[in-house]
């Protein structure tokens, strides 16, 4: 605009924006200033001028531009019909040509197999043509970890590969919580809960493809290519087994606003979404999503709604807060006839913490929750009720390898292969007496500065640590240290703010540290013992590449079980639990000089610790553990520079639980 029209009077004018229900719209002048956001209908009254609409929705934006003239007509726009790739995907095709489009058409039609209600896994390529091998990993478990069976026959357009870009499972199964794992893109073998609604249909949505993946090689880090799902993509709703296809596609553009908004940590509820969401027939997995973006922003201090503003006074913050979390009751309220979903149950403990939601009764967890915000919920309930959540072996892997995924909670499945390593026993007073006891420890071993020796310990203490015990200690630190905040209903305390920091639950936690405390007790001492990781060498084999992830140490230690003399066995024993096998590794060394030297194993990175030490006692270093599957062990003996590794699954008498799972 010119020095001469800025000073030419301007007229006003209206300009109505409209959109759909989770639809942010924005106005921008052509001073790139905002001047004005809203959802559902935005009405300006401008001066007259070139502006341009935004259209968000799911992180996909639709833009004009529009001329403002002052006439008293007031200028409508709406966004131009653009579906998202979900509700494309959910409709299909315009010529109804697509392999989607045959799938959705199948999934319509009744099947002789009823069990009340049904899953449909349906995949998209990155790009269309892409072959999917769907039989690489992709999998509908039961809590019992029985594989549950695809219905070929129900849809002839579901088959394992597809020639335009997609390919479908559909499974009839009983309501309940199952699990859904397939391979990531990062290689890894992911698991995540997904509810059986009764007499409702969840229908899957995930994106495949390829993608570059960062991998530690030593000191430095490689690119590797790999195939598999995106799961922060992922997008899942629920309709009646008889909805038609365009239900479905609704369906699908509301839960993808949604759970884009849960991951991004924004909010696109306005009126006409949250008038949607009371209908009786809505989608309570909808429901779901809305009431945690809810409590998501609350704790984040900002409005859960575009048409709100978050109110500055705190007495006004308190009211707006409340009210808001009385919706996010309503609609859990409204989900809960749906099934007992952990999300609920997660997000009632989170209502009653600040003093709502008492008249809502939260089921037991059976399975871990399906979003991450969920799960940092359920972990600090667990800080003040440890048997809130259960020790199987879902809840383990997820608070091991939980997270990382936003918005949905996803666990490497090979995560709840080990079994705690046992470290100092838990501090009397709990997770808050740990706390201290490990900023203590770690204050004392940092005052202490470098050791005498240079060539037997590292300069700086903490490199002496692993990963998880640093971690852990330099966290307990900053908490202990921390400015104390005034006590509320909103303040957690400093156990459940470490166990939502980790993710881990209050078992779990205590373990991280009283190995943390055995870690820095060892730093602190002068002469090596088993349980301390210093005064050591690492193997070359640390310094190589994981080709596995789900398996980290396989082709890492050589290859071998035997070399130079050693010999690296293991034998195995039932527990009281059929599920958990006691593992007895044993390195057999060439002679009986060798007693008083230092051995280290390497476990499946699911122990906690990972790397655990030995001492050779008549010839022999052992060391026993209980696993719930099996894997590559690795060896080191430092003395000699040996490299040792054994598959314990090719072992010729090991259990079914080993070589199987």
């Amino acid at each position: 605009m010119s020095a001469s029209d800025a000073n030419t009077p301007r007229g006003t004018a209206t300009l109505v924006a409209y959109g759909e229900p989770g639809v942010e719209i924005k106005v921008v002048d052509t001073d790139y200033r905002v001047v004005g956001t809203g959802t559902d209908e935005l009405k300006l009254s401008l001066a007259e001028g070139i502006y341009m609409v935004d259209w968000t929705s799911g992180g996909q934006v639709s833009q004009k531009l529009v001329r403002l003239l002052p006439i008293e007509e007031p200028l409508v726009v709406r966004p131009d019909p653009t579906p998202g790739p979900m509700e494309a995907l959910a409709a299909g095709s315009a010529t109804g040509e697509s392999g989607v489009a045959k799938v959705v058409e199948e999934l319509s039609r009744p099947s002789e197999r009823d069990y009340g209600s049904e899953i449909a896994v349906i995949i998209r390529a990155d790009s269309l043509g892409q072959k999917l091998d769907l039989s690489a990993g992709l999998r509908l478990l039961d809590h019992d970890d029985r594989s549950m069976r695809s219905d070929g026959l129900a849809a002839a357009a579901l088959q394992d590969q597809m020639q335009d870009g997609y390919a479908c499972r559909l499974y009839h199964v009983r309501p309940g919580l199952y699990r859904l794992r397939y391979e990531a893109l990062t290689g890894e073998t992911l698991d995540q809960t997904m509810p059986a609604l009764r007499d409702r249909r969840t229908v899957v949505f995930m994106s495949a493809g390829s993608g570059q993946v960062l991998e530690a090689a030593g000191d430095s880090f490689q690119t590797v290519r790999r195939d598999g799902i995106d799961p922060s993509r992922t997008v899942v709703a629920s309709v009646s087994r008889e909805a038609p296809s365009g239900e479905l596609a609704e369906a699908a553009r509301l839960a993808e606003i949604l759970l884009h908004d849960l991951g991004a940590g924004r909010s696109s509820l306005g009126q006409a979404l949250a008038t949607a969401l009371d209908r009786p027939e809505a989608d309570p997995l909808l429901r779901l999503y809305a009431a945690a973006m809810v409590l998501a922003r609350i704790d984040l201090g900002a409005s859960p709604a575009l048409d709100e503003a978050w109110p500055e006074a705190p007495e006004d913050q308190a009211a707006f807060a409340a009210r808001w979390r009385g919706r996010a009751a309503e609609w859990l309220r409204g989900a809960l006839p749906g099934g007992a979903l952990p999300d609920a149950t997660a997000m009632i403990w989170r209502l009653q913490a600040v003093g709502q939601g008492d008249d809502l009764r939260a089921p037991a967890l059976t399975s871990p929750p399906m979003l991450e915000c969920a799960w940092s919920w359920t972990v600090a309930r667990s800080t003040q009720d440890p048997k809130a959540v259960p020790a199987d072996v879902g809840f383990r892997a997820a608070g091991r390898g939980g997270g990382g995924t936003a918005p949905w909670l996803t666990w490497r499945a090979a995560q709840a292969k080990g079994d705690l390593v046992a470290g100092q026993p838990a501090k009397p007073g709990g997770l808050e007496a740990g706390i201290d006891a490990v900023a203590a420890k770690l204050r004392e071993v940092t005052d202490a500065g470098p050791a005498a020796n240079p060539s037997d310990r590292a300069a700086d203490p903490l490199d002496l640590l692993s990963p998880d015990t640093k971690a852990v200690a330099l966290r307990a630190a900053e908490l202990v240290n921390a400015e104390p905040q005034p006590a509320s209903a909103e303040t957690l305390d400093r156990g459940a703010q470490l166990a939502t920091l980790f993710g881990a639950p209050a078992v779990e936690l205590q373990a991280l540290l009283s190995h943390a405390l055995s870690e820095l007790d060892g730093v602190s001492d002068d002469a090596p013992t088993a349980e301390s990781p210093n005064i050591r060498t690492d193997p070359p084999g640390l310094s190589l590449p994981v080709t596995d992830p789900d398996d980290p140490n396989h082709g890492r230690f050589g290859g071998r079980p035997e070399r130079d003399g050693y010999r690296l066995s293991a034998t195995f024993s039932q527990t009281r639990n059929r599920n958990w096998i006691r593992i007895e590794l044993k390195i057999a060394g060439p002679d009986g000089r060798l007693d008083g030297e230092r051995a280290e194993f390497f476990l499946h990175d699911s122990f906690k610790p990972a790397r655990v030490g030995a001492v050779f006692r008549d010839g022999v270093a052992s060391r026993a553990v209980t696993a719930w599957g099996g894997f590559t062990a690795g060896a080191w003996i430092p003395r000699d520079g040996v490299e040792l590794e054994l598959d314990l699954a090719t072992i010729a008498d090991a259990p079914k639980v080993i070589r199987e799972r």
